[in-house]
């Protein structure tokens, strides 16, 4: 009986046999010491993309930037944010969106690492500081660069100042 079976299992695994190479291959792939920071930033990339809005525009395939005509010359001028549409976008629009999004993440990341304890005894106090300002500044830019992309998109939505 065994026979039988070694004989039928023969075919199918005699044909996939090739793929112990390749597993010898991939089996040094993962046991490679990759950097945390080489992570962090494929990942970082990866949320850049999808706060972009890159599903989006490869689903919808908007244009890079749209045009606006002005009233009073007739002529056009180009328009990065679509108005008055707050489920559509401009592919520049989207980036833009993202980068601000991906400033304020690292700027809380810049104010967590700070103000943790592991970092805080390796630096000075001028480097926390340094780094809880440039975090602080980067997500106060990115806020309210985000509030006036909605306020440009929605015109009386959000907070006025």
């Amino acid at each position: 009986m065994s026979a039988v079976v070694n004989a039928v299992l023969a075919v199918p695994f005699g044909i996939l046999d090739f793929a112990e190479g390749l597993y010898e291959r991939f089996e040094k792939i993962r046991d490679a010491e990759y950097s945390r920071m080489l992570l962090f930033a494929g990942l970082f990339f990866t949320y850049f993309l999808v706060a972009s809005g890159i599903i989006y525009d490869i689903i919808v395939e908007p244009p890079s930037i749209g045009q606006d005509r002005d009233p009073n010359t007739g002529m056009t001028k180009p328009q990065a944010i679509l108005p008055y549409r707050i489920n559509g976008q401009y592919m520049i629009e989207g980036f833009a969106a993202g980068l601000f999004y991906c400033l304020g993440g690292i700027g809380f990341i810049l104010a967590n690492s700070a103000m943790s304890s592991s970092t805080a005894k390796k630096g000075s106090a001028s480097d926390k500081y340094i780094k809880l300002f440039v975090g602080a500044v980067l997500g106060c830019i990115a806020y309210f660069m985000c509030n006036l992309f909605i306020r440009i998109k929605m015109p009386g939505y959000g907070i006025t100042y």
